[in-house]
């Protein structure tokens, strides 16, 4: 099969290059080998399966922290608004004491 996709594309390869790159190609299907002792596939499912634990591991670390993550915004969300607040009020003082003539600009 590789000599009749080699015979069609021809790239003007000598004779010893063609069988060069013949050689390279069925070392490369043997090493792509599909077939796995079972031995080696028991092995794998196991890798898989503690994968898969460590998996679900790190994403409840992950919940648990992006909830945590959460209230934070929350409580800094709640800080910025009472200090926007606490602000509108101070400038609100301000201008009434302006008014009274009671405060005096530096």
């Amino acid at each position: 099969m590789t000599e009749d996709i080699l015979e069609e594309i021809n790239l003007g390869l000598s004779e010893a290059e063609k069988m060069d790159l013949e050689e390279m190609i069925s070392e490369f299907k043997d090493q792509q080998s599909p077939s796995l002792p079972s031995g080696d596939l028991k092995g794998l499912e196991e890798q898989i399966g503690s994968l898969g634990e460590k998996l679900s591991r790190y994403a409840a670390i992950l919940l648990k922290n992006d909830n945590k993550i959460k209230l934070l915004l929350e409580i800094l969300r709640l800080s910025d608004q009472k200090s926007s607040i606490m602000n509108q009020r101070i400038d609100a003082l301000m201008e009434l004491l302006k008014g009274k003539n009671i405060f005096i600009d530096v």
